[in-house]
């Protein structure tokens, strides 16, 4: 690969980058303004049927071109600065008269990115917003689609263009909610070292996650959703905190549904990480109290954050999401979530991790060396085994090269094993469970494969605004199968669409995957030598 391809190859892996993990690490550019607060400017509407009544006050929305009318950022949290930094979220004030939020509010504290551009609102601590997209303000009870963005639990947005949920409100009849969480250091440091009271600090982006189902449960029917079918989704990192979400006690009753898409939870003991990763942190600060972090302003916080998160590349992390991640859930808990029957929906793309060859020097042994130096840093496996688990993964891509082998192998490792143990856990607990494949590869850069995030464009039906990622030219038909899926599984807990072939729910000796690329197709006995493969892996990781 050439220089030039290189560099605009990972040019493009940033404009992508809100779906995933390891990007983080290069290319920022604060070009964002940073805000003190989120607009909360009350005015008198010209269009009376376009404002909706929440439990804290009327708030006013617009109505777009394709007919929808979205709420752009309605605040859900007392601003989480001062006192409220590395707590857990409170609800929002109530406010007199009609609150305008038809505008975006601020996205959350992270370091910008040149490729992302100026987001329009601003930057702040005081971000905890929910943009809202419904087809009318009316009685109807439609499903509800909840979006939790990805982006490695340190970058982007629910306004970011690419997840625009207007498309799929108006293409499925739903209403479609994006939610706004703390991420990096302001969300999930862990700080329990200073005292009982910040035992929650490692997952308060979690529990701002939480405050808006309760925020959707208590307020969507004004929006002309039905809070009693409430379907969670997201992304890499968005759906790892999904998984995490569902399993939480307190988020019982306020979903019904939930769509896994490219990451369930990530192997291996994450606490003892995040735990380290703190302690340096604060004492690279010289922090010897919370007080002492809560002194610094929002902007000085942030670059200290560059400075651990430079810290985890050192460590062999491809970013921060390493040090902050929060814990996975135990069998236990994913059990209880099959035993009351909550619906899944889930998949991944074929090749999630061949995007880590953009990090990387072209060498001739680059596969390998990625798949060492991941899953011995990351995960901890020796040499040995993680050339053992290569020539397992190898069995099910006979036609692809031994560096792709390794690509794949780390794809299994940290996507297909965690999705299929995550499934199989709630299946036997009584879930129904379907399971998807997306395997569509752009002719813009194959070499990739079906990489991560490449699906997002077509989630959300957004393919003019990725053109630089999809083509010129892409698979519209595609996105709108793949769209049609998601909201028939919102709708119904079932995915099967009339665009679609009929497609059975999982069964753990046919292993029936719906597959998404060239041509949408049902497969059968998919991934035939993972079972052996997680054996050996969950054998392989350290106790």
């Amino acid at each position: 690969m050439s220089k030039l391809k290189k560099i605009l190859l990972i040019l493009v892996s940033v404009l992508v980058v809100l779906g995933g993990v390891g990007y983080g690490a290069f290319l920022y550019l604060t070009t964002t303004p940073y805000v003190e607060a989120m607009p909360r400017n009350t005015v008198t509407p010209d269009e009376p049927e376009l404002v909706a009544k929440t439990a804290n006050g009327d708030v006013l929305g617009k109505r777009l071109d394709n007919g929808i009318v979205q709420f752009g950022g309605i605040p859900i949290a007392t601003p989480p600065v001062g006192d409220l930094r590395f707590m857990p979220p409170q609800p929002s004030a109530n406010w007199d008269g009609v609150l305008d939020t038809r505008e975006q509010g601020p996205r959350c504290m992270q370091q910008d990115n040149l490729f992302f551009g100026v987001w329009p609102g601003g930057q702040s601590e005081d971000c905890l917003w929910v943009k809202v997209n419904t087809p009318a303000l009316d009685d109807k009870k439609r499903p509800v689609m909840v979006w939790i963005h990805g982006g490695g639990l340190t970058l982007g947005g629910a306004g970011e263009p690419t997840y625009e949920g207007a498309t799929t409100a108006a293409r499925g009849d739903v209403v479609h909610v994006g939610v706004q969480y703390r991420m990096g250091t302001f969300g999930f440091l862990d700080l329990s070292q200073f005292g009982p009271e910040f035992e929650q600090s490692a997952e308060l982006g979690l529990l701002d996650q939480l405050l808006a189902l309760k925020w959707v449960h208590e307020n969507i029917e004004a929006f002309g959703g039905d809070p009693e079918n409430v379907t969670i989704y997201g992304e890499s990192a968005g759906s790892i905190a999904a998984a995490r979400l569902a399993t939480m006690p307190e988020s019982e009753g306020l979903f019904h549904k939930m769509i896994l898409m490219s990451g369930a939870y990530t192997p291996g003991d994450t606490k003892k990480v995040t735990q380290d990763g703190a302690k340096w942190f604060v004492e690279e600060l010289g922090a010897t109290s919370v007080d002492d972090i809560r002194a610094l302003s929002a902007k000085e916080f942030l670059a200290a954050q560059k400075k651990l998160e430079d810290y985890a590349v050192t460590q062999g992390a491809p970013d921060l999401m390493a040090l902050i991640e929060f814990e996975a859930p135990t069998e236990g808990a994913i059990r209880k979530l099959g035993e009351r029957g909550i619906p899944l929906l889930h998949g991944t793309t074929t090749n999630e991790y061949h995007f880590f060859t953009l990090l990387e020097d072209d060498t001739p042994t680059r596969g390998r060396d990625i798949a060492h130096k991941y899953l011995g840093n990351l995960q901890g496996l020796s040499a040995e085994d993680i050339e053992k688990l290569k020539d397992i993964t190898a069995s099910s891509f006979p036609d692809e090269d031994e560096q792709d082998v390794y690509l794949n192998t780390l794809t299994w490792a940290l996507m297909a094993h965690p999705h299929d143990r995550f499934q199989k856990i709630v299946a036997e607990a009584g879930a129904p469970v379907w399971q998807y494949n997306f395997d569509w590869k752009s002719p813009e850069f194959p070499e990739l494969g079906a990489f991560h995030a490449l699906d997002l464009p077509f989630t959300f039906g957004t393919l003019e605004d990725n053109a630089i990622l999809v083509g010129k030219t892409p698979p519209a038909e595609l996105s709108e199968r793949f769209q049609d899926a998601l909201i028939a599984f919102a709708r119904t807990g079932d995915p099967n669409a009339d665009s679609l072939p009929d497609w059975p729910r999982y069964d753990r000796a046919t292993r029936p995957v719906m597959r998404f690329g060239d041509k949408v197709d049902l497969i059968t006995g998919f991934n035939p030598s993972l079972d052996e493969f997680s054996e050996r892996f969950e054998n392989a990781l350290p106790n």
